[in-house]
């Protein structure tokens, strides 16, 4: 049996003179693929299998050192990073769940997982796991 989930994810970037790549995966197909120049919403009505688990993926890529400035004093005063401004799942915003649940959650970059804020500064990957049917995941999962 099919469930037809609705995904609404809102980015926006900080960046002097080279903008974020940002990509979007779902179960490892990519979905989007864009430089994040603005505030970039991306809307995805994902026909999922129910009773299976579900990985969504929101990717910083190809940021390179030189994009980042630091000062003598080992400060960062020039940057190029990706920002989650929202994130929600049939019309349910999740993005102040993210740092909460590192199971589910999680930023995964330099062969380790982090925290999950809103905001990537180095190439990987915001992780958020999931599964179908998706109203008894946020049941269960979503405070």
């Amino acid at each position: 049996m099919l469930e037809t989930v609705k995904l609404n994810i809102t980015l926006s970037s900080n960046y002097q003179t080279h903008p974020p790549k940002a990509r979007i995966l779902l179960d490892g197909k990519e979905l989007f693929r864009q430089h994040i120049t603005e505030q970039t919403t991306f809307s995805h009505q994902a026909e999922l299998t129910a009773g299976t688990d579900h990985q969504l993926a929101i990717e910083l890529r190809h940021k390179l050192p030189e994009h980042t400035v630091i000062d003598e004093q080992g400060k960062i005063i020039q940057d190029s990073i990706l920002q989650i401004d929202s994130l929600s799942i049939e019309d349910v915003d999740i993005t102040g769940q993210l740092s909460t649940n590192q199971k589910q959650f999680y930023y995964e970059h330099s062969g380790e997982h982090h925290i999950l804020y809103n905001t990537l500064g180095v190439n990987g990957r915001a992780i958020i796991n999931f599964s179908s049917p998706i109203y008894v995941w946020m049941l269960e999962n979503i405070g």
